[in-house]
């Protein structure tokens, strides 16, 4: 039992931290459902929607190659000068991606016109820009933070400083009389990125050498083609998740949007445990495909699933024997959201029970397969959202997940149970 323990204690760890991270991110985004009325969050959420696509293609793929090259060279022992190349090449390809992000993210509000984000004020569509492009640098600096199993650092500033620092402010400004809409929120959310930026890159680089150094031609060639591939993994993965609320801002109103949004706020919470599972495991797994070692990698992945799933379920049922008092108390208008969030919590479990599919095949370089598996998910998820969103409303996005969630999940399984002899799942069987 000790010995179990003990290989769990990184995953508890991660949990831990996780749960952190998913508590302050949920009580500054239920705070500001709570006090902004349903149009006002339905347009909050579709800009922090467009601004989690265009940052990942700002990040062009560095967070997972990051955390995919430290964790396999060493982590904290990998060598000092291609740590430094690591970082460099990764900040100076983020700025150059950020800045056409940003120009995207500007043509995708226009097209919007004054509906979802489209709503928003002047200021507040350069505050969106602002936004993706300091999304964009932290993601380099915590593919750093966890190849070096640095759980802390890796979650701290953006997960939880973050959230905190924005919920103070919020609260700041409803005590002293101040009307909190999108546009404020929007802006005050930048903020505390900004803050949580700094904190993140003093942490990766302070004692480390606050030096860049640039890789020679031939080694950025073959980093840049690994970020691209894994890039287009990184926005087939958010566009899965954040296509249902942006079609909702083409298709619906802001308030059955602002309803849908708080809705998938809650169902992220029962998606801690595979997260948590995954930061622990990622640079294991990284190491021991590697090296060849199949069967110590099948007992992690298996122990670490059962738990996951096992701990899953239990939210589930939190969730959704709590959900109908919960949506009440935020407003009426939000129970419009109540058979999506459940819909929601069913594609999480689900996605939990196959285990950490996508980690496992990035780590074993199958991220182009993936990523065509995953635009073709996307693909089939706006296509479904179009048929059902003008049928069912916000229940239809939710119903689309869910099938493009069970969809992917099986086409993933498959290809890990025949590369690598790995089963994901939480049955956990392959034969020798």
């Amino acid at each position: 039992m000790a010995r179990w323990l003990i290989k769990l204690r990184g995953f508890g760890l991660s949990l831990l931290l996780r749960a952190a991270t998913l508590a302050a991110m949920a009580f500054s985004g239920l705070l500001l459902a709570k006090i902004m009325p349903p149009e006002q969050y339905g347009i909050y959420g579709h800009a922090l929607s467009i601004v989690g696509i265009a940052s990942i293609l700002g990040a062009f793929g560095t967070e997972t190659f990051l955390f995919r090259e430290v964790g396999a060279k060493g982590g904290r022992a990998i060598r000092f000068q291609l740590r430094q190349e690591l970082v460099g090449f990764s900040v100076i390809t983020v700025l150059a991606f950020a800045l056409c992000s940003v120009s995207l993210a500007n043509i995708m509000i226009q097209t919007v016109g004054e509906r979802g984000v489209g709503a928003l004020g002047g200021a507040a569509k350069l505050v969106v820009g602002g936004l993706i492009l300091v999304f964009s640098i932290i993601a380099p600096f915590k593919g750093v933070a966890k190849g070096e199993q640095r759980f802390l650092l890796a979650q701290g500033p953006d997960g939880v400083l973050r959230p905190l620092l924005l919920v103070a402010m919020v609260v700041a400004c409803w005590q002293s009389g101040i009307q909190v809409d999108a546009d404020l929120a929007i802006s005050l959310y930048l903020f505390a990125a900004v803050i949580a930026l700094a904190v993140l890159c003093v942490g990766v680089l302070a004692g480390r050498g606050m030096s860049f150094q640039y890789p020679d031609p031939s080694t950025r060639n073959q980093w840049i083609f690994a970020c691209a591939s894994l890039l287009f993994v990184a926005a087939a993965m958010v566009l899965n998740r954040q296509v249902d609320v942006i079609m909702l801002g083409f298709l619906v109103d802001e308030s059955s949007t602002g309803a849908y949004v708080l809705a998938t706020r809650f169902a992220d919470l029962v998606a801690i445990t595979l997260t948590a599972l995954g930061i622990s495991h990622g640079a294991r797994c990284a190491k021991w495909l590697k090296r060849g070692e199949i069967t110590k990698l099948q007992i992690a992945i298996k122990t670490g699933t059962r738990v996951a799933f096992s701990l899953t379920i239990i939210l589930v049922v939190i969730v959704w024997v709590a959900s109908p008092y919960v949506l009440a108390w935020f407003g009426s208008s939000y129970l419009n959201g109540l058979d999506s969030l459940r819909v929601l919590i069913v594609a999480q479990l689900i996605n939990t029970g196959f285990g950490l599919t996508g980690l496992l095949l990035i780590m074993s370089g199958a991220q182009a397969w993936y990523s065509k598996v995953l635009m073709f998910s996307a693909t089939i998820n706006i296509v479904l959202n179009l048929i059902l969103v003008p049928k069912l409303g916000v229940l239809g996005a939710a119903v689309a997940t869910l099938v493009v969630t069970l969809l992917w999940n099986i086409a993933a399984w498959v290809r890990i149970r025949r590369t690598i002899a790995v089963d994901s799942s939480v049955v956990g069987y392959c034969p020798a």
